[in-house]
């Protein structure tokens, strides 16, 4: 556990400087719910949880990213064309899976098992998570053009989990869901 002044190092020095080189990777805009939540503050619109959003949002929050994935289902049973619940649905899938995931560990499974769709796509998550979209989607797309064809389903439903991250405006999404239609057809 970091001491407070390690802490205070982290949040002056650490943490700016994952933004700039999550914003240089191509990360932009804000994550939705975020701040601190006993913060006396109007929310702006785009932070403002919406009440089908209510207890998912607050699971996420609490840490049970499969909770709030389960409590986004139910928001999107009710509207399909919920594209907030569906980002946030895909963001806490991931987190469930790989919030606490040793970097290094998954890195050198994926290295020594590269025929391995399960450690190919542990990393994808890992790559997600740390902003690396194009990282993310190059894995596992060049994993199928590998000539992994037993695997198109599992990967084909993990990319469109990660399609539903992003502004759907984002070339490197337009240009991984035109490389994922032609490896499929």
């Amino acid at each position: 556990v970091p001491s407070d002044q390690e802490m205070q190092q982290i949040v002056d020095e650490v943490l700016p400087k994952i933004v700039q080189v999550a914003q240089q990777a191509g990360v932009t805009g804000t994550a939705p719910y975020s701040g601190d939540p006993d913060a006396e503050q109007t929310p702006s619109p785009e932070q403002t949880v919406p009440p089908e959003h209510e207890q998912a949002h607050r699971l996420a929050m609490e840490g049970d990213y499969a909770g709030a994935a389960a409590a986004y289902d139910k928001v999107l049973e009710a509207d399909p064309n919920d594209a907030l619940a569906a980002r946030e649905r895909a963001k806490a899938l991931l987190l469930a899976r790989s919030a606490d995931a040793d970097v290094r560990e998954v890195r050198a499974a994926a290295a020594d098992h590269p025929e391995d769709v399960d450690a190919q796509m542990a990393v994808a998550d890992i790559d997600m998570i740390g902003g690396q979209i194009q990282d993310a989607f190059d894995r596992l797309l060049d994993y199928l053009a590998a000539g992994h064809r037993d695997q198109m389903e599992t990967v084909r439903v993990r990319l469109l989990e990660y399609f539903a991250i992003p502004d759907p405006s984002d070339e490197r999404l337009k240009r991984a869901r035109r490389r994922l239609a032609t490896l499929l057809y």
